[in-house]
């Protein structure tokens, strides 16, 4: 029997989000052979957002670009009709082995239903944790769905070792089917290194700004904003008047939101600088800060520009940048500290190129040729 993929994912393109991008390189990465890819359509109020069409990618639901209690119970309707439109796409294109990305429990759980239904094998593939991320009858629920998952599932995949590394040390009834997908990229590497900086520096920070690391970047955004001769330039679906209340100057920043992934890497890579803020605390329980790995890691590291972390000094993404030597990095709640790293940063041209060459050998292991080649050789063995 011919293989054929399904990976159910909530996050899609052109959604622009962490997991969007892992799928859209997976789609890039395969190549449109034997894999079609299910998830949720993005409806953006924006006549500009990018407009991405792949021949393999289907949508089972909608996500809304408001939150009235309309959209939220019509979203809870949808996990029916998505079950009955995804059971069409599965008789037209008969996968035998599916593929679910968490974090979304109602894909895990459709996942699951459809692998027992079609007798197709199940992979479930988590970027976050689950059931440490739930409270009260969530956490109920998720503790029978991910026992479920785990139980079932051919192999459990996971973003980044630190993630593995604690399900392994919590889950030991299930170790034997743990294995490490990390993101990955698709652009190739320049030989050539710039770390020149022309006029203002400009700093680059991409992607959301939420729990997961909200109080250092309030801090870090604090911090530099003192400088003069800083120009902040925000990556994602972000809005003037936030920066604004938070009192950045009109003229200090500029937001790109309608961007596509090529355009977005180009205005990437103008940038000077790399912002990467992870958070010491929050909302979210801890072992989230311990574990959390950032996709926009991956793009800074083969940007050509160093990268300026701030994050606390036990969590994984901080030893993984530390061990391989790829940013300057500030571990404590300091702004003062932020100060004098920066000025640090942008006065001495050789460690920024120090910085630059180390993270883009680290970047080598992340490109989507070897991601596939592990993903294939995991689940097509």
């Amino acid at each position: 029997m011919k293989n054929k993929l399904l990976i159910l994912s909530r996050n899609v393109p052109p959604r622009f989000s962490g997991t969007s991008v892992v799928v859209e390189n997976l789609l890039k990465g395969f190549k449109d052979e034997n894999i079609v890819v299910v998830g949720e359509k993005f409806i953006s109020g924006n006549s500009n957002h990018p407009k991405i069409k792949y021949n393999n990618l289907r949508y089972i639901t909608i996500l809304f670009n408001t939150n009235t209690f309309l959209t939220k119970l019509l979203r809870q309707l949808q996990i029916l009709s998505g079950f009955v439109l995804l059971f069409f796409i599965v008789l037209k294109h008969r996968p035998n082995k599916v593929l679910v990305i968490y974090p979304s429990a109602e894909y895990l759980f459709l996942g699951l239903l459809l692998s027992k239904i079609y007798k197709v094998d199940y992979y479930s593939y988590f970027h976050n944790t689950y059931k440490e991320n739930r409270v009260g009858t969530a956490k109920f629920f998720a503790s029978w769905l991910q026992e479920r998952v785990f139980k079932y599932s051919e192999i459990v995949f996971f973003i980044s070792d630190g993630l593995k590394n604690y399900y392994n040390d919590n889950y030991l009834n299930h170790t034997s089917k743990f294995e490490t997908l990390t993101h990955s990229f698709v652009e190739g590497i320049s030989s050539e290194i710039d770390v020149n900086i022309y006029g203002k520096t400009k700093v680059a920070f991409s992607g959301s700004i939420n729990a997961s690391c909200e109080d250092a970047f309030h801090r870090l955004l604090k911090a530099l904003s003192t400088f003069n001769n800083v120009e902040f330039n925000f990556f994602g679906n972000h809005e003037e008047a936030f920066f604004l209340s938070l009192g950045l100057k009109k003229d200090s920043f500029f937001i790109y939101s309608t961007l596509d992934r090529s355009q977005f890497i180009t205005e990437l890579k103008k940038c000077d600088v790399m912002l990467l803020p992870h958070g010491f605390g929050g909302d979210l329980p801890e072992i989230e800060y311990k574990t959390i790995f950032p996709t926009k890691t991956i793009e800074y590291l083969f940007s050509g520009k160093p990268i300026f972390y701030h994050g606390p000094p036990d969590s994984y993404l901080t030893n993984f940048l530390s061990d391989n030597k790829c940013a300057i990095i500030v571990d404590v709640k300091s702004e003062k500290e932020i100060k004098s790293s920066f000025k640090k940063l942008i006065e001495n041209q050789d460690l920024r190129k120090t910085f630059v060459k180390n993270a883009l050998l680290t970047s080598n292991s992340y490109h989507i040729s070897k991601i596939i080649k592990n993903l294939r050789n995991k689940i097509y063995k």
